[in-house]
């Protein structure tokens, strides 16, 4: 049962009421949004304190054993702007400042596909099902085939194309692609019959420099300094948050929190439950990207890209697990899935692929089992004969079942034993051709001869903690 509304109260409060009562709890307002109503109609605004509850911490980085190691690097064909990797067929796609949008096959070590269709350089990509989105700084976007590499349709945002994200109704399992520019148009496309197609439109008061979808009913947008929340339905302004003092480059929905980075070179944890947030204050240079990863079922990382050339990984604690320090160049895009991850640097060319090692998180899931059912703390020789008996050489990423390091082993020796023509007849049939894009072009080798390692354990999909 309800309490009566007070006849003689404003209109504005018994109407937030009632939002507040509705027995759907996706379409109640969040905290922010009754913050801003109540500021509002009382004239308090609280927006400029908000930065001012922030926790600051410098971080120090403290390894007690490096659990992510390079694996091999990657030339790049251009400067990378953008990366996707695509799990299932061992594929990096990347966009470059050249305008191009390459397709390299981590099987044969080869780019297979130089995709022509832009004129100006790729911005943002997205990946979605059968088909990958791009969009490059004129504002035009481009629907492409994963299968045979096909434009499947091209059309034209607006100029100055900046973030593209996708946004799917969990309810229903339908998507639309947000695309936002610097002047605040946001554009909501989706995919009719490999047809792009215009939906809907809005508008908001500054340029749109990133993006994340908060479970499909909200979309976080990252402008100069301020983060403004956009209701999915309604494509109107819920909130609008003081939260860095430059541009927002990036954001990231974790399940319980937004992480946002900025040229101002923080990092920031946006509780969505409390609305305290917390400040990172680790990179010396602009933080650009950053990037989800979870090596374990009950475990995920951030790994956040800098243009002091590092990469710094952290866990769900905000400790600083790692600090990754090979490229030599601004670190701009991250991408990965499981155990395996892909860092690039822009002025460098080239792609790192890591991996994890999983024997740290095997170890401790052994222990917690034995801990468990004995009710002892496991000692090194019990771990060692578990570890023994488990011990089973499954890839990271698998392919065909082959992995993604073998793979890149069986390149090297076949390319230090070209004479054998059964090898380059095999790697020959893998390799997709298709006389609308320009033909494959073989890149230098080097790879080093490292062991496989684990493969990743399947990922719980986050679920939606908040409404808007």
């Amino acid at each position: 049962l309800r309490p009566t509304l007070n006849p003689d109260a404003p209109a504005f409060f018994n109407e937030l009421i009632k939002r507040c009562w509705v027995k759907d709890p996706n379409l109640r307002p969040i905290p922010d949004e009754i913050v801003k109503i109540l500021a509002e109609h009382t004239g308090n605004s609280v927006e400029d304190e908000v930065i001012e509850d922030i926790e600051s911490s410098d971080v120090s980085v403290k390894i007690e054993k490096r659990m992510i190691s390079m694996t091999t690097s990657i030339p790049a064909k251009g400067r990378v702007k953008c990366m996707i990797f695509l799990n299932n067929i061992s594929q990096i796609w990347y966009g470059s400042i050249d305008c191009c949008i390459y397709v390299y096959d981590l099987q044969s070590g080869l780019i297979i596909q130089t995709l022509l269709e832009h004129e100006f350089p790729i911005v943002k990509m997205v990946h979605c099902g059968e088909h990958i989105w791009s969009a490059d700084e004129s504002g035009t976007l481009c629907l492409w085939s994963v299968q045979d590499f096909t434009c499947l349709d091209k059309k034209k945002h607006r100029n100055n194309a900046r973030a593209m994200i996708e946004v799917r109704d969990k309810s229903t399992s339908k998507f639309c692609i947000w695309v936002g520019d610097a002047e605040g148009n946001i554009d909501l496309w989706k995919d009719v019959a490999q047809k792009l197609q215009l939906v809907n439109s809005t508008k908001i008061k500054k340029g749109v420099y990133s993006m994340c979808s908060v479970g499909g009913f909200a979309v976080w947008i990252g402008t100069y300094k301020d983060i403004i929340g956009i209701d999915c339905l309604t494509l109107k302004e819920v909130f609008s948050l003081k939260a860095h003092s430059d541009i927002i480059n990036d954001l990231l929905y974790t399940g319980m929190h937004i992480w946002s980075c900025s040229q101002d070179k923080l990092i920031c944890i946006w509780d969505l439950q409390r609305g305290k947030t917390k400040q990172l204050e680790a990179h010396s240079a602009e933080v650009n990207c950053l990037f989800k990863i979870s090596p374990a079922n009950n475990k995920w990382h951030v790994w956040s890209g800098s243009a002091d050339n590092t990469v710094l990984v952290w866990d769900s604690g905000y400790n600083c697990l790692q600090e990754i320090k090979h490229h030599s160049d601004t670190v701009n895009c991250i991408s990965g899935f499981g155990l395996t991850a892909f860092t690039s640097g822009f002025m460098e060319q080239l792609i790192i692929l890591w991996n994890y090692d999983a024997s740290m998180f095997r170890t401790q899931s052994i222990r917690k089992l034995v801990s468990q059912n004995t009710n002892q703390t496991p000692t090194e020789n019990d771990n060692q004969d578990i570890i023994a008996q488990t011990e089973i050489a499954t890839p990271v990423v698998e392919t065909q079942d082959r992995t993604i390091v073998d793979k890149l082993k069986e390149q090297q020796k076949y390319k230090s034993n070209e004479s054998s023509p059964q090898i380059a007849s095999s790697l020959k049939n893998t390799q997709p051709t298709t006389p609308k894009h320009s033909p494959p072009v073989k890149l230098p080798p080097n790879l080093p001869n490292l062991p496989p390692t684990r493969p990743p354990p399947s990922v719980p999909s986050s679920k939606q903690t908040l409404s808007f």
